[in-house]
């Protein structure tokens, strides 16, 4: 079902596979995928490598790119910089798909602009759930493929709950919860934390900040851990770094909240700049002025070139958190 709502049983792809298998989005979305419909993979490196992605994409003529967040941020910002007879020969994916972590609209828009793609798709999911659980299809709107997850997989049931797991209106934020056949019966060796992901009538706790539509359709506002919580106002990071990332000097921001004394917590943002590019704490917090609530503007901004990231490339938010208060001083 996976491959079909994307269209890959309609014809040949040449799929770039640029996550590891040990991650669902590598085992089901390229490996799996591809033995299903017949597809070529192309398995550009050991590890990512934004050269050798680029490499594979030219001499490959690859149709379909696979890969996180963070890898198509390094990969549109290396193609760009390339020569304009380069990008020339980055034009042959027919759409590129997207896992892993939250995808920003502006990213989006990137990637297309970038290799000319007509779609740029974005795909949610677990291993506690045997991966893909809400996609987009070959037919929706850009406007469904860049704000959305896409819709809930057939073979599973969602829920959207308050903090007392009650379930919230249609379009309302909450946890999402799921249900379906395909769950893990628990975590090896590790009551503990099964007992703690599975309610009694065996919904998954996902810890994810969701709202679910009436067409189904489901949109990630974040992790709830991650929201932060400033002198009583809730901030969403995911809404600070879309607006970020629209600054022509900025390639990636990762927004969180570090403690504070005074107000429980404050808002912080480690940011990544584009090459050549140079941007002050002030002129980062003059950006936002005006444009985002007053309380939502970083009081604490860093650049630094990379970000810490899991094997898998997810960017690890925690020890961004943790290295920030470090710097700062903050002891918790």
């Amino acid at each position: 079902m996976f491959g079909k709502r994307l269209g890959m049983n309609t014809k040949h792809y040449t799929i770039l596979a640029q996550t590891p298998f040990f991650h669902v989005l590598g085992y089901i979305a390229a490996m799996l995928a591809s033995l299903n419909f017949g597809s070529t993979m192309i398995l550009p490196s050991p590890t990512f490598s934004v050269t050798d992605s680029s490499e594979a994409i030219k001499r490959e003529k690859c149709t379909m790119l696979v890969g996180t967040p963070t890898m198509y941020v390094d990969l549109c910002n290396y193609v760009n910089n390339l020569s304009a007879e380069e990008r020339l020969l980055h034009q042959s994916p027919e759409f590129a798909l997207s896992g892993g972590s939250l995808c920003l609209p502006e990213l989006f828009r990137k990637m297309k602009d970038t290799f000319s793609c007509k779609r740029v798709v974005s795909v949610y999911g677990l291993t506690e759930i045997t991966a893909v659980t809400f996609q987009s299809t070959a037919q929706d709107s850009e406007f469904l493929m860049t704000s959305t997850v896409g819709k809930v997989s057939d073979h599973l049931e969602a829920k959207v709950v308050d903090e007392e797991g009650v379930t919230v209106p249609l379009g309302t934020p909450g946890e999402l919860w799921m249900r379906s056949f395909n769950t893990m019966t628990g975590y090896w060796e590790d009551e503990e934390a099964t007992d703690r992901m599975f309610t009694k009538d065996k919904w998954l706790k996902t810890g994810d900040k969701f709202i679910l539509m009436e067409d189904g359709y489901g949109q990630v506002v974040g992790r709830m851990k991650d929201m932060i919580i400033r002198g009583g106002e809730n901030i969403s990071p995911k809404e600070v770094e879309e607006y970020l990332i629209t600054h022509p000097d900025i390639l990636d921001a990762q927004v969180v909240g570090v403690t504070s004394e005074r107000l429980g917590e404050e808002v912080a943002c480690s940011l990544r700049l584009k090459p050549g590019a140079h941007l002050t704490e002030q002129q980062a917090r003059d950006f936002c002025k005006g444009k985002i609530a007053y309380f939502k503007i970083p009081k604490y901004v860093e650049v630094v070139e990379v970000y810490p990231t899991t094997g898998s490339g997810k960017v690890q938010k925690f020890k961004i958190r943790e290295a920030m208060e470090k710097k700062l001083g903050i002891n918790k």
